[in-house]
């Protein structure tokens, strides 16, 4: 088992009490354990206090019992800002749990304050608009490396060398979203979970794991400010997110640049010349708040100006 630390910065005495005669001074130490051992097991401690005057009491020796139950709602990663106005984790947390209990301590005063641990739930869950990526039929850019990709045809790309042009054709864009469900392990120790707002309830981590999120085969496409997925050429290949703390990957999804050509049918303009918010609480949960944002379309008033955004 390993072995528990006490730091005890001055001695406090709480109290003197007379017991046969002698007086004996009675005070408090907290002992932490540095890593719970499983099954529980028992822990000798040796202590000596050291009074002023280099003078030191006799060799004690105090066995603790130690057990899970103790153990409950302790957060060993978790730290308080020094202001004491928020508490964070900074991430190695394995598993939430509700009815944590964080305590502060100020010499003799003492205080208690218990929070739930949210942690996200794994694998994530990495949403695309499209996961198979074409090339769009009459809409070319420019060549950014020396290898040429497909035409629509012989005859035009003979075009392009004539007129010295090195374009190619445009591959579909994709949206990406990274969502997830935040958890906790119930108090109850029978494996339930607690979700955050509702079981039904998923929240856009997106901006969150931005950096954290690769193309496995960049040549087959390639992730744009971590939310606009654009084919570079014709394969397969997934889309990761990695952990920060290791080489773990928290969620991976295939797509596939496909050879066949698409064609844009549509094309659609929205002219915007306000917004309004509304606000409205959820039939769903009593802590979460729908809002809805409209677009207006019509002018206000004689010679409202309207810029391209």
């Amino acid at each position: 088992m390993p072995p528990l630390w006490s730091r005890v910065p001055e001695l406090n005495v709480a109290s003197s009490v007379l017991v046969d005669g002698p007086s004996y001074e009675v005070m408090q130490i907290d002992v932490e354990i540095e890593e719970p051992s499983d099954p529980p097991a028992t822990q000798l401690v040796t202590w000596q206090v050291e009074y002023p005057g280099d003078v030191t009491s006799d060799l004690g020796v105090s066995k603790i019992y130690v057990s899970h139950k103790d153990l409950i709602g302790v957060i060993p990663l978790a730290m308080v800002s020094d202001r004491c106005d928020y508490v964070f984790v900074n991430g190695k947390e394995m598993k939430g749990k509700v009815d944590v209990v964080v305590n502060f301590t100020y010499q003799h005063l003492s205080s208690s304050l218990e929070m739930t641990v949210w942690v996200p739930r794994l694998p994530l869950q990495i949403e695309i608009s499209d996961t198979e990526l074409n090339q769009i039929k009459g809409w070319r850019v420019p060549i950014v490396s020396n290898k040429r990709l497909a035409r629509d045809s012989e005859e035009e790309e003979d075009d392009d060398r004539r007129a010295g042009r090195g374009c190619t054709l445009q591959y579909q864009h994709a949206m990406v979203r990274v969502l997830t469900q935040f958890v906790a392990e119930a108090a109850d120790r029978g494996g339930h979970l607690a979700h955050l707002l509702g079981s039904d309830w998923q929240v856009d981590i997106t901006e969150l794991v931005n950096d954290f999120m690769q193309v496995e085969e960049p040549r087959i496409a390639k992730l744009q400010r971590g939310q606009v997925l654009i084919g570079q050429e014709l394969g397969m290949t997934t889309i990761q997110i990695l952990s920060p703390l290791s080489d773990a990957i928290l969620a991976e999804k295939t797509i596939t640049v496909l050879d066949e050509k698409v064609t844009i049918t549509d094309l659609g303009v929205q002219l915007v010349t306000g917004l309004s918010l509304s606000l409205q609480l959820s039939p769903g949960s009593n802590r979460a708040v729908f809002a809805t944002a409209a677009a207006q379309e019509l002018l206000q008033r004689p010679r409202q100006v309207w810029r391209r955004g």
